[in-house]
């Protein structure tokens, strides 16, 4: 009775360690309201704003993210992103662009569809219902300003690749006896012509179901993104803030 007895007490308190997972494959697809703020400017010349000058508007953007898990401990963990975050709109004031006067009424588009490749290792594993992400983010930012002013006949355009390194962390907690998860993660980096970095926060819903589970998202995020014109072939240089409430479905197996 007492080998029972202690057999008993043992799995109890190991009982966290058993709910980590050793495979486990999830993703989701949804809407991100991204509302812009900041500024760029051409070659370090006079500064614009987003929203005041290019009349850039809150947009519902499309988003979409897949995580792959497996138990070889010394191999990392694969995290796939992808958003398409884009801006289009017509100047309320005019600016300078290539040392060039920019009108009112001129038509303008900004372009950052972003890829994010994370290599990262479970910390802690859904140990007492906590989960500790750490890894590195390979983010590749397929850049795009375009130009059109039909009243000097005058357009612009350029495009560029931008990859930035990032560090990446997450935390994730379980609330027992329910579904539900809150989590939060954060990519950054400070270097050089570049400092960057995105915040998530969100809520989640897993309904219980056979071997494939549906699940619901709902939280914050923002992406704050200073480049310097110097490294890129894009002239602009851009200090921007993309921040909003987003939502998405998914599945976990």
């Amino acid at each position: 009775m007492k080998k029972i007895f202690l057999f008993t007490m043992l799995v109890s308190l190991n009982a966290p360690w058993l709910q980590a997972d050793m495979f486990r494959i999830e993703g989701a697809v949804g809407a991100w309201k991204a509302d812009p703020s900041g500024s760029m400017n051409y070659n370090k010349s006079a500064t614009f704003d987003l929203q005041k000058t290019l009349s850039y508007e809150s947009k519902t953007i499309t988003y979409a993210w897949l995580l792959f898990k497996h138990p070889v401990p010394a191999l990392p963990n694969l995290r796939l992103e992808y958003n398409d975050l884009g801006y289009a709109g017509t100047s309320k004031k005019g600016y300078i662009w290539e040392g060039k006067s920019v009108g009112v009424g001129a038509k303008s588009a900004l372009s950052l569809k972003q890829y994010d490749a994370i290599l990262y290792y479970n910390i802690l594993d859904n140990t007492f219902w906590t989960t500790l992400d750490l890894g590195l983010d390979a983010k590749l930012i397929k850049s795009s300003f375009d130009i059109n002013d039909p009243s000097d006949n005058y357009a612009y355009g350029a495009s560029d690749n931008i990859v930035l390194p990032m560090l990446y962390g997450r935390v994730r907690a379980e609330v027992p006896l329910s579904n539900i998860g809150i989590e939060a993660d954060m990519k950054w980096i400070g270097y050089g012509s570049v400092d960057a970095y995105e915040i998530r926060i969100k809520a989640d819903y897993t309904f219980d179901a056979f071997i494939v589970e549906p699940m619901v998202e709902f939280g914050y995020r923002t992406l704050v993104v200073n480049i310097d014109s110097s490294d890129y072939d894009i002239d602009g240089s851009l200090d921007a803030d993309f921040s909003g409430l987003y939502m998405g479905i998914g599945l976990r197996y």
